[in-house]
């Protein structure tokens, strides 16, 4: 989560990056994991695309979970 907000402050054109890099990562995690990681990047979800974004996350979240419980 302290990571986060670190690069939550950074410019767009150096978050994206390290955003888009770490996504393959994560999503290899168990999933437990990954929502608790999606939890505490949450600043960073919403620095790149606004509250948008966070809506779209938690929209694809419980989706998901609705498709395999």
């Amino acid at each position: 989560a302290a990571l986060a907000a670190r690069l939550a402050a950074l410019p767009r054109a150096q978050a994206y990056p390290l955003w888009s890099a770490s996504l393959p990562v994560l999503a290899r995690r168990r999933r437990q994991d990954l929502l608790s990681d999606i939890g505490a990047l949450a600043p960073l979800i919403h620095a790149l695309g606004g509250e948008a974004a966070v809506g779209e996350a938690f929209r694809a979240i419980r989706d998901v979970c609705a498709w395999w419980p």
